[in-house]
């Protein structure tokens, strides 16, 4: 005979995702710029917030360029926040993006990416490419100034704005990812 092994019982949730309807925001043209995007960013924080803590914020896309939501990821302290990979391409692919636009802020105002915020960029590239989502862009913002790595081109290829068709997001000549190096020398623009 047998002997009877010891079963576990499992309760699995059934998981849903949802999307909030509750705020909007109100975005009129055809075609956004870098600009737009930081202000469109600079929306999702709350009153003061963008210089007091840093966070990551995501705006995401169709295949045609057209914004369809924006993620705060995270919030951090006065000068790092914690970014989760896996967490912000589960919801790229939950809200079935095609290109995202990372951003995130400085509360210190300085709006130069730092080694860390193109190596975290250089993994969003790699891992989305996985998945054919395309990074549009990483922009860094401050309460009055943006710095889009798209736009002075340390994502590779040709600045992607303004933003009319996924055609040559990247350019024809995008970065070589397993042997990327950085050297960042501009100044960033004033959004006044």
């Amino acid at each position: 005979m047998k002997k009877e092994e010891n079963k576990r019982t499992y309760n699995i949730p059934q998981m849903q995702f949802s999307f909030s309807n509750e705020n909007y925001i109100d975005f009129e043209g055809d075609r956004i710029s870098s600009l737009d995007a930081a202000n469109i960013v600079r929306t999702v924080f709350d009153e003061g917030e963008i210089e007091m803590r840093e966070a990551f914020i995501v705006l995401f896309f169709n295949e045609a360029n057209e914004p369809i939501g924006t993620y705060k990821h995270s919030s951090g302290g006065r000068d790092q926040t914690l970014v989760d990979l896996g967490l912000v391409l589960g919801a790229a692919l939950t809200s079935l993006s095609s290109g995202m636009i990372l951003a995130h802020n400085h509360p210190v105002g300085d709006s130069n990416p730092s080694m860390a915020d193109l190596e975290i960029t250089l993994q969003f590239i790699k891992a989305a490419s996985f998945h054919n989502i395309r990074i549009i862009d990483h922009i860094v913002v401050t309460k009055d100034k943006h710095t889009s790595m798209a736009e002075h081109g340390l994502i590779g290829g040709e600045s992607p704005y303004p933003l009319t068709s996924p055609e040559g997001v990247l350019g024809d000549d995008p970065i070589d990812l397993d042997n990327a190096e950085f050297t960042v020398d501009f100044e960033p623009e004033d959004d006044e």
